[in-house]
This record gives C-alpha cells, structure tokens and sequence, in this order.
C-alpha cells in the first residue's frame, strides 16, 4: 500500500542569504562568492539538499543528548534515519549484515515565486576582515539573495504500513512532530553560509498538508484537501 503526503508552501528569506554556488576564475573587480542559480532561468534557487542537510543536522542536535554530532549519518537516531535514510546492523556474527532504511521525506529544489521574479532579487555585500597582529585589511564582496524574497518550497513524506496494510500510526505521529520541530528548528538557526554575522534567517510561510497519491486511512481522509499545517499536525497526533 503507499501513500504520499505532500507539504508545501513558501520559504520567505528574512535576511540576505548566501547558498554559494560554483567558483571559478574571477577576474578583478568580480563578485568573490556568487549564490547558486537555476541553469534554465539563471535565477537564485535553494537546493533541496541544502534543505535536507541542515534540517537533519539540526533534527539529530535536537534529538541527542550532547551538542557533537557524530562524522557518520548511520550513527544518527532511528527516528533520523527513518526519516532521512541512512543504514541499519542486523544480526550478530557470521549472519550480521547492514540494512538500507528508505527516506520516508523526498526534498524538492525550491525556485523563486512567480509574484518576486521581477523584484530585485540579490544584492553584492562589501565585507571586510583585518588581521589583528598587522592590520592588514581584506576586502570581498559576497552575492546574498535579498531579503523579502520568497521561494515555493515542497516535501514529500511516503506514509509507513505494516504488512497488513495497517498504518503505522505510532511512526507516523513521531513523523510528523520531527518534521514540525525541524521547521521550527530552522526558522530559530540560518539557512546556508555566515549565519554568525546575521545571514540566512528564513520563515516558512502557508504551509499545508494534503494527499499527493495513493490511498489514505479513513482516520485521516481530511488531508484528501489542502489542510494548514498547524491543523494537520493536531489531525496526526489524534490519528489511530
């Protein structure tokens, strides 16, 4: 049985934010770090793996104790890696091998809205550093993708079933309240480079849940239409 659940809505870009994309030669007087742009229309775009990466980053922080994060993504929490892949021990000794654990989330590359397309959407940042022990200063410029712009962001979740055909509603409750604290935990950190010095804060903004494709348990048919999130998330916590 499959079913999947789509959230989208939009990611609006709060302060100047940075996704760098390929360096080459820069000749002088060229910016020294440009943003990262869609190859058809050459406008800025947010990978939905840099999505993916630091959502996980900042899910797995969230989950354990400690404030390191270990170097392998297999060393992550079960409830990471169902959501994101990652690998899994089976058995002991001769008969002990590694399982793949599917993502159960699908990112998409978010690209710039219809309605900001015309706006002015980068702007080059003059930066400076000076060294401490002579003074000497550093200039670069960095490109930032301007603030005020927004982006149609997507998520796709595969709903988990037993071999029954059964949902597996205890799963898909912890699911969806990791997703929830993932994006609020991104909206409290920054998205792509420098966030120290105050770049990348974003928002998500008109976030809905609905059925992409399959067939949905009775116990959840609301989200056959667009529902808000906000509403979604109390729908799944109550689901049996």
């Amino acid at each position: 049985m499959v079913c999947k659940m789509e959230l989208s809505g939009r990611i609006q870009v709060l302060t100047g934010l940075h996704i760098g994309g390929l360096k080459g030669f820069s000749a002088i007087g060229a910016v020294d770090s440009t943003v990262i742009r869609d190859s058809r229309t050459h406008f800025p775009m947010i990978p939905g793996s840099s999505l993916k990466g630091k959502m996980r980053t900042l899910l797995q922080r969230h989950m354990q104790r400690g404030s390191l994060l270990s170097l392998s993504w297999d060393q992550d929490k079960p409830e990471v890696k169902r959501l994101f892949g990652g690998k899994q021990t089976v058995g002991s000794g001769d008969t002990k091998k590694e399982r793949i654990i599917r993502a159960r989330l699908q990112f998409f590359d978010c690209f710039v809205s219809s309605e900001d397309i015309d706006k002015e959407l980068v702007e080059i940042k003059a930066e400076n550093t000076i060294n401490r022990l002579d003074s000497v200063a550093n200039p670069r410029s960095i490109e930032r993708i301007n603030r005020g712009i927004h982006f149609d962001f997507r998520l796709s979740y595969e709903m988990p079933f037993d071999d029954a055909g059964e949902p597996l509603y205890d799963e898909i409750r912890v699911d969806f309240k990791n997703i929830y604290n993932m994006i609020a935990l991104l909206e409290s950190d920054y998205l792509g480079g420098s966030g120290s010095r105050g770049y990348g804060r974003i928002a998500f903004e008109d976030l809905t849940l609905k059925k992409r494709f399959g067939t949905l348990p009775q116990a959840l048919a609301q989200l056959e239409e667009a529902t808000p999130w906000e509403e979604a998330v109390t729908l799944l916590e109550g689901a049996r």
